[in-house]
């Protein structure tokens, strides 16, 4: 099962990429003050409801600590579906950090080398523009 899961979010992986290359192509190289905005609150909104997934995980680990000092059988049903949802929790985790997580890194490392290059744009003219003698 987990060699299946793994193979399916390495796919999707490729998949994404994919598309956020074939996107970063086709965007247009400007972008409003709103429309980063409404970028910015998208991503906070997304890390927000992924952290349900650290909850559910921090969840079910307490679960099952509390069912083996109760003296339950490691080997028990109840043990063992636990295992299995962390399991599978790992594996929804894997694919958040692999791809979502890395699809937004790629985004703010974009971001932040068009606003580098912009400032060293600006600031050099600014610097060139003082060497100039005025015309009077």
């Amino acid at each position: 099962f987990n060699a299946m899961m793994s193979n399916f979010g390495k796919g999707v992986k490729r998949a994404a990429e994919t598309s956020y290359q074939r996107i970063g192509s086709a965007l247009p190289g400007r972008a409003t003050e709103s429309e980063l905005m409404h970028y910015t609150d998208l991503l906070a909104e997304l890390c927000s409801k992924c952290q349900v997934i650290d909850d559910w995980y921090c969840y079910l680990e307490a679960e099952r600590q509390e069912k083996i000092r109760a003296g339950m059988p490691r080997g028990s049903d109840d043990i063992a579906k636990l295992e299995l949802l962390l399991t599978e929790h790992c594996s929804i985790s894997q694919f958040m950090r692999e791809v979502v997580c890395e699809l937004m890194l790629r985004d703010i490392e974009q971001l932040l080398n068009r606003y580098l290059r912009k400032s060293r744009k600006s600031f050099a003219r600014a610097l060139w523009d003082e060497d100039q003698p005025l015309d009077m």
